[in-house]
């Protein structure tokens, strides 16, 4: 029995359902959605199966279809990524559009698209009755083939393309300033937090360790921590996404400090703790599953994570950063949308806590201390 599709108004209200079939047939408006999967400044697209009912042969994102009767939209986007590509993550709407196409008399496209977007690096596992290749494409390189061959793509990703594009070159930009701001203020930065009192945090997390564990000081900022748990007898890496805060962590720790940005962690069981003092909440919200997972991988079994947020849901630029404020349950549903992702079980709150800022001057700004645990295989 063919699906039953959302039918719905020009303010996306659902009116009724009908089949698939019936729907192109009439041209009735029904509500879609299209998903964009990004990583490292490319973008997933496929080249649509020939025999499909239409479109065929044409380039378009790595995902599209309808909502069916029975399912909520967030439900059918999921269920979809994983038929069409054999991959799931955490998703951002980004926007949505109408579009109408009509490719002959009696098969018409009339849709109220939802955008969805969201970074993937693992394995695609295309099925090819729906796709018959795919690509990781340059967004620079994609922009440029949407204006010299826009025939080869789909009449709804030419008119959701650029717009989601533009969207996703914000962030970068934002992200880039935020490397600048530190590279930039390097001095000022490490001077004002290098010798703050951070000791409350800081053993609260080492009871979570057994003596001499490794920690990864992740986005370890001027090399205070790192510091002070090599004074603990607990043995030590570091990273810095800037380069300039690099050398002061080195400088302040007295170790080599990596340059590395977060979704870079590639590691595999390594770390019996990661400490992220005030470093992944520089991540856009929708882009903090992929990394939470990532920095779960990393670690050992039972391993343990400290993180801390600006408390609240606040997103955006503030002083020339990129900000993701943070309530609990905000973090319990980044976490949930981490689960699962390479192979893992997730993590799980251990502790909390919230608290003034340590710096002098700053006590009435609220952050929110979490400590995490690797869930059990």
């Amino acid at each position: 029995m063919e699906d039953l599709i959302a039918l719905v108004d020009i303010n996306d209200r659902i009116t009724g359902y009908e089949t698939k079939g019936e729907v192109h047939r009439r041209g009735l408006l029904h509500r879609a959605f299209s998903v964009f999967i990004v990583r490292n400044g490319k973008m997933l697209i496929q080249r649509r199966n020939p025999d499909k009912y239409h479109s065929g042969g044409l380039w378009s994102n790595t995902c599209c279809s309808h909502q069916r009767k029975g399912e909520e939209l967030q439900e059918s986007v999921h269920r979809r990524m994983i038929e069409e590509m054999g991959i799931d993550c955490g998703l951002e709407e980004l926007f949505s559009f109408v579009y109408r196409t009509q490719f002959r008399p009696d098969l018409i496209e009339y849709e109220y698209d939802h955008v969805f977007a969201g970074t993937y690096d693992g394995e695609v596992r295309v099925n090819p009755e729906e796709a018959s290749e795919i690509k990781w494409i340059p967004l620079e390189e994609l922009g440029e083939a949407l204006v010299k061959t826009p025939e080869k793509f789909s009449s709804w990703f030419i008119i959701s393309a650029p717009e989601v594009m533009k969207k996703l070159r914000g962030r970068e930009s934002a992200k880039k300033d935020t490397l600048d701001y530190y590279n930039r203020n390097a001095d000022i930065f490490t001077s004002t937090t290098v010798d703050v009192e951070f000791t409350d945090i800081q053993d609260w997390f080492l009871k979570f360790l057994e003596p001499g564990a490794l920690i990864l000081d992740f986005g370890c900022g001027s090399g205070r921590d790192s510091r002070y748990f090599l004074s603990k007898g607990f043995r030590v890496e570091a990273c810095d996404g800037s380069e300039e805060m690099v050398r002061a962590a080195s400088k302040t720790a007295g170790i080599p400090v990596r340059k590395m940005l977060f979704e870079e962690l590639d590691e595999e069981e390594r770390y019996d703790g990661i400490f992220a003092c005030a470093s992944i909440l520089h991540v856009p919200f929708e882009e903090l599953p992929d990394i939470l997972a990532k920095m779960e991988r990393a670690l050992k079994k039972d391993g343990a994570v400290y993180v801390s947020f600006k408390y609240g849901t606040f997103e955006g630029e503030r002083n020339g950063r990129y900000f993701t404020d943070m309530t609990m349950d905000r973090l319990q549903e980044r976490l949930a949308a981490a689960a699962g992702k390479y192979g893992g079980k997730g993590l799980q709150v251990a502790s909390s806590r919230i608290t003034g800022d340590v710096r002098p001057g700053r006590e009435n700004e609220k952050w929110l201390n979490v400590i995490l645990r690797k869930i059990g295989v």
